[in-house]
């Protein structure tokens, strides 16, 4: 199912005209995806195999779990640099500087709050004060999800829990459901997947596992 599924979310993508930044992201995770999928020898992604014990004398096995694991790797930098393009492009917006933004944003006559919950958001956007803090702390937490490829693992499961509330306040206000969905997805890879250091040791083990095996078996 991993390149039909690949196919779709690429076709809506070039397809479709009414489409958000979300099925952009959409496209690129399941693209970067396929070599992950593609190199996965189980027939059920949930099953959990047991270890080979002649996993790092094959070659091909060892290619599967390198492409594997630098693919995690580059997700979860693709992820990291999309909050900080989000971030660093609000920085040059002046109503974004200034505070502003989300009074125009929830006011806006196509893109604007849900009625249901306009008479909520008005006290705080009426507020002066809260409307500014409202608005550099949306910035700030996108500096934070970007910094969340540096951070330890305790740290991460917090900011998964916050970034996907996060978006889910996006989807209550402007009502975007499936870029709801496709952000936290793209959360789970980034935070709930294993970590960075993780990765890069397996990486490094399994090397220094094929190396030693080369080692031993020379005359």
């Amino acid at each position: 199912m991993t390149i039909p599924h690949w196919w779709i979310t690429y076709s809506f993508s070039n397809s479709f005209t009414a489409i958000d930044g979300g099925d952009h992201i959409n496209t690129i995770l399941t693209t970067l995806l396929l070599p992950i999928c593609l190199t996965d020898s189980r027939k059920w992604h949930w099953h959990i195999t047991e270890k080979d014990a002649s996993f790092h004398k094959s070659s091909t096995l060892l290619i599967r779990s390198i492409i594997a694991q630098v693919s995690f790797l580059v997700i979860k930098v693709q992820i990291s640099f999309i909050y900080l393009h989000s971030a660093v492009a609000k920085v040059g917006v002046e109503e974004w500087m200034n505070g502003t933004a989300l009074y125009y944003w929830f006011t806006h006559p196509v893109f604007g709050a849900n009625e249901y919950i306009r008479p909520l958001l008005f006290i705080f956007i009426y507020n002066d004060f809260l409307s500014t803090y409202l608005t550099w702390m949306v910035m700030i937490f996108e500096f934070c999800l970007f910094a969340g490829i540096f951070m330890t693992d305790k740290l991460k499961a917090y900011f998964f829990t916050f970034g996907v509330l996060f978006h889910f306040m996006i989807f209550l206000v402007h009502g975007l459901f499936t870029f709801f969905l496709i952000m936290t997805g793209a959360l789970t890879l980034y935070f709930r997947s294993n970590s960075n250091s993780t990765t890069i040791i397996r990486i490094q083990s399994i090397l220094l596992s094929k190396v030693k095996t080369n080692e031993k078996i020379r005359p």
